[in-house]
């Protein structure tokens, strides 16, 4: 439990009370719009589930069946920005900031609030335990996940860029000056920092279940560091930044790079193992599992490589994306640009199943084998997916 006292609560509550009610009355009646092509947030749940498709056959296509249809509150015009499997909760938020919990097991919306002013620039969310985190670049909001009651609000001592980390009571952040924090929830002060050359827009990655996490910062600087007490462990360079998320084993750190190649470091001392060079800049986040690291190279599609050697297994031009889970021995593959979902197989690379998921922007995994999927399309409908017999 934090020291902290709790905030000061003078805004509103978004939760399903009267006041929410009205409230959502009035979103409603502002009306949507067309934005970039997708419809806009529409308050009423029947409006947002009539626009977009339920996708049954895609899904079961796929090896998946809906379990069930929930909706965050959402403000008229405003579209999903994050979306996270956070336990018990699916965690929503809006381009206004308007966080949402949906309850994993019923598709109910448990609460919602509004943490600062709409125009807050927020960075990510993150959980422990009973409290669900939601950071901004400047505060961080800590909420009862049960009842959606804020706890406790601190500030941060620098200006953050990324999602935070959570490593035992420290979140871990990455700063657009460069500098990584390390701000101790028990109080609210910074714990440890440090300093990378160039701007960190990555969001910090975590070496399995240990307490080592690694940066890499937007001119190629890469940091290994004990999260907990910031004692550095190792440093490298690349050419360039990372051009997607990163990924990481308990013991190596993956990087897709914009200057044309797929790196992995070593968790003791950040020592190259090995490189890949392309054709292009890679935009595409690494994922990695049981020995094997999978990765959209652009013209070459969907690599398969050794993740200690660095040799490629397999090659799928036709295959884009990345991969978001395992499902009955098949890799599911999630390509946002173009909302189309593939089924590969592993051991070849082959094709095997390929739907197109209309209005769908994110596909999230309970658990990378065999858990649920949720898919939420930009206007905030989510759909829980969960797998056939």
């Amino acid at each position: 439990m934090s020291l902290t006292p709790p905030a000061r609560r003078s805004r509103a509550r978004l939760r399903p009370t009267v006041a929410g009610a009205v409230l959502l009355s009035l979103v409603s009646a502002a009306g949507g719009c067309e934005t970039d092509g997708q419809p806009a947030a529409a308050a009423s749940p029947e409006a947002r589930a009539a626009s977009v498709p339920v996708h049954t056959s895609e899904y079961a296509t796929l090896g998946y069946r809906i379990e069930w249809r929930g909706f965050p509150t959402m403000f008229a015009g405003e579209r999903v920005r994050f979306a996270e499997v956070l336990g018990d909760l699916v965690m929503v938020q809006d381009t206004a900031g308007v966080v949402s919990a949906i309850e994993v097991r019923s598709g109910e919306r448990r609460w919602s609030d509004q943490p600062a002013q709409r125009l807050t620039k927020y960075t990510g969310m993150t959980r422990e335990g009973n409290r669900v985190i939601v950071a901004s670049e400047s505060e961080v909001f800590f909420y009862d996940s049960e009842t959606g009651n804020l706890l406790d609000k601190q500030r941060l001592e620098r200006v953050v860029n990324t999602r935070p980390m959570k490593i035992g009571e420290v979140l871990v952040f990455g700063c657009s000056d460069g500098q990584v924090l390390g701000h101790l929830t028990v109080n609210g002060f910074r714990l440890w920092g440090s300093g990378l050359d160039g701007a960190i827009t990555a969001d910090p990655v975590r070496f399995g279940d240990t307490d080592a996490v690694a940066l890499v910062s937007s001119r190629g600087e890469i940091l290994v560091t004990d999260g907990r007490t910031g004692n550095g462990m190792g440093r490298a360079r690349i050419f360039g930044g990372p051009g997607a998320p990163l990924a990481a084993s308990d013991s190596s750190l993956f990087i897709a790079s914009v200057d044309h190649s797929l790196y992995a470091f070593s968790r003791d001392r950040a020592a190259q193992l090995w490189r890949h060079r392309t054709e292009e800049p890679l935009r595409r986040a690494p994922a990695f599992y049981e020995g094997r690291v999978y990765c959209d190279l652009g013209g070459p599609g969907l690599t398969a490589f050794d993740s200690g050697s660095g040799s490629i297994l397999w090659q799928n031009k036709n295959v884009r994306g990345e991969v978001v889970a395992m499902r009955k021995g098949r890799l599911v593959v999630w390509d946002n640009a173009t909302s189309t979902a593939t089924l590969v197989d592993p051991a070849r690379g082959e094709t095997i199943e390929s739907v197109k998921l209309d209005r769908i922007v994110h596909l999230r995994a309970d658990q990378f084998v065999d858990g649920p999927l949720y898919a939420v399309s930009a206007n905030g409908v989510v759909a829980k997916l969960v797998t056939r017999n």
